[in-house]
């Protein structure tokens, strides 16, 4: 009787912690659904099966690169040794790509400003494409080399791909890319752009020590979340957006709301709006992977909570997205509630997502595209008081 009641104990726990993943991981629908009853229906070989459908973390190749990659892939083996050093076109100065790296926390980085000078004595449109694309892929083959030989760089026709990830995830990642960036376009259409020529640019870190080496780079110039993992970096001619290895299903809300920065960094919006747009359309997209840690009515006390008159400044500002304490959640939070309902009027928003200034926190657009006074309406979507305080009161400095 008691080695029954242990088996029964063992497997009932198992059921559970394989339940408990398959809940997590797995989208909502009818394959979830069909795995959970086979967990409980059929003993022990149930649990197997879900186990064996869960999406697995891409696993590090720790090997050489092969000696033949599919296409797109660039490999040192297949270049010469000046392959990049230099850009070279007829009618432009060349310009020295191996003299112009500065390396900082051991890695290679373009200046890119020095690069910019250069690239502003190029007349010919077409010509200034390819030379940032060929700058681009300089600078990433450079990265690439000194991360080491299981880092792959891929390039497709709208995005590089930097990572120590095996290549056939490598590439579904720049397929998602090419995805997202059709999404993001239809969602906010004549307000996400993505230039002609433009590649969206990816790298993706072993690890957290391997992120916060790059992030830490950029730190004091660019905007990030507080113990993010992920970052968009707004580099003069060489946007792009850097993320760590993890379950796949985390990082493409995580690609998804840095792709919709890189979209909108044409604009001079402010910060609320920015990261407002940025988290809806990645929950938006993203919705059945992503679970909310508080329900409606505990979220709206905390913003209660938390915000008043003196706050709410840091807020319109784009300070409080920088705070370490829990105001830069609640930041992050309120810019989506926010966004939400201003778009439920769509071509009235987006109208409003083109004159929104940063320099006085989209109050004047506000008044005069949607009419209404942004101060009174956080009042009323967080069911507060509402007085002029509310609203944005100085402007944001440069």
């Amino acid at each position: 009787m008691v080695p029954f009641l242990i088996y029964l104990v063992l497997q009932l726990g198992l059921n559970c912690w394989v339940h408990y993943f398959v809940i997590r991981k797995l989208p909502i629908g009818f394959g979830r659904t069909l795995t959970c009853i086979g967990i409980w229906v059929i003993p022990l070989l149930g649990a197997s099966f879900a186990l064996a459908e869960l999406p697995r973390r891409p696993r590090t190749p720790l090997w050489q690169t092969p000696e033949k990659l599919p296409s797109g892939f660039i490999s040192e083996k297949n270049l010469p040794v000046d392959a990049y050093s230099e850009i070279v076109f007829a009618g432009s100065k060349p310009y020295s790509i191996r003299d112009n790296f500065k390396y900082r926390n051991g890695l290679p980085i373009l200046d890119w400003q020095h690069f910019q000078l250069w690239l502003n004595g190029v007349d010919d449109l077409h010509v200034r494409q390819e030379a940032i694309l060929f700058a681009q892929r300089a600078w990433l083959f450079a990265l690439k080399q000194t991360i080491g030989p299981h880092c792959y760089l891929y390039e497709s026709e709208q995005a590089f791909v930097l990572a120590t990830l095996e290549p056939n995830v490598i590439v579904a990642s720049a397929q998602f890319i090419v995805k997202t960036r059709k999404n993001i376009a239809r969602i906010l259409p004549d307000v996400a752009c993505f230039p002609d020529k433009f590649k969206s640019i990816l790298l993706v870190f072993d690890d957290e020590a391997g992120y916060q080496r790059y992030s830490s780079i950029f730190s004091h110039t660019n905007e990030g979340r507080v113990q993010s993992s992920g970052m968009f970096i707004a580099q003069d001619c060489c946007p792009h957006f850097i993320t760590k290895q993890d379950d796949l299903l985390l990082v493409e809300p995580i690609i998804t709301h840095e792709l919709t920065h890189s979209a909108l960094a044409w604009l001079d919006i402010p910060l609320w709006l920015n990261e407002g747009l940025a988290v809806t359309l990645e929950r938006r997209l993203h919705s059945r992977y992503l679970t909310r840690k508080l329900n409606a009515e505990e979220l709206l006390d905390d913003l209660r909570n938390f915000w008043d008159e003196w706050q709410i400044q840091e807020f319109w500002s784009g300070t409080s997205f920088h705070r370490n304490d829990e105001g830069t959640k609640l930041s992050y939070e309120l810019a989506h509630i926010l966004v939400e309902n201003l778009a439920h009027q769509l071509q009235e928003f987006l109208r409003f997502i083109h004159a929104a200034n940063k320099q006085d926190g989209g109050a004047k657009a506000a008044k005069e595209i949607l009419s209404l006074d942004l101060g009174a309406m956080i009042c009323q979507l967080i069911d507060v008081n509402v007085t002029g305080e509310w609203s944005p009161q100085v402007a944001v400095p440069n």
